[in-house]
């Protein structure tokens, strides 16, 4: 049995959802590049256009004919529009996500065993049996317990006394991952 007590930080939630986004797209049918490639296509489809209509003579800001400097210079910044405009919506998403005072970063507590996980903070209660938990990855820093492919439980490595207990708890929910528990009923979670 390991209990366990905790408080998720913004830095926690932002490489839990760096982690989710390789993990969903190492198990997406779509290349990692595919989204790369349909921004880059953009640009040079709109960069084209303004090539042929260069050509076809529309005075574009003082140039009448095809200048390959200026054509080069604003697929460039046509590029860094579009790779800025991504960031800049998946940052806005990210921030806005989770709320500083909300459950997520509230202080948790936790018990597993063989029963399944149990955690609660002042603000929620919820318990997990081990057919819930799908798959567990260590990455030193921290353990997440895969409940869907993009969705998983946190557990900051300062929730452990040190690395090997640690490596012990994932060794112990690696072992009971997806098995069926007899008769489910919960325990009440800890207090906090």
């Amino acid at each position: 049995m390991f209990e366990l007590a905790y408080q998720l930080t913004p830095a926690d939630i932002a490489q839990h959802q760096k982690r989710t986004v390789q993990r969903l797209s190492i198990r997406s049918a779509a290349p990692w590049y595919a989204s790369a490639a349909v921004r880059i296509g953009v640009v040079f489809l709109l960069s084209a256009a303004l090539t042929v209509a260069v050509a076809a003579g529309f005075d574009w800001a003082g140039y009448t004919s095809f200048d390959p400097p200026s054509a080069y210079f604003g697929f460039v910044i046509g590029v860094i529009f579009v790779f800025l405009a991504t960031w800049q919506r998946a940052y806005s998403i990210r921030a806005s996500a989770f709320e500083p005072d909300g459950p997520t970063f509230s202080r948790q507590a936790g018990v597993v065993d063989s029963d399944g996980l149990r955690f609660s903070s002042d603000r929620f209660q919820t318990a997990f049996s081990w057919a819930a938990i799908k798959d567990v990855t260590d990455y030193g820093d921290a353990i997440t317990l895969w409940i869907d492919p993009g969705h998983g439980l946190v557990v900051p490595a300062r929730a452990f006394k040190d690395a090997a207990q640690q490596a012990a708890f994932a060794a112990f929910v690696r072992e009971h991952v997806g098995s069926k528990s007899r008769g489910f009923t919960p325990a009440p979670p800890p207090k906090v």
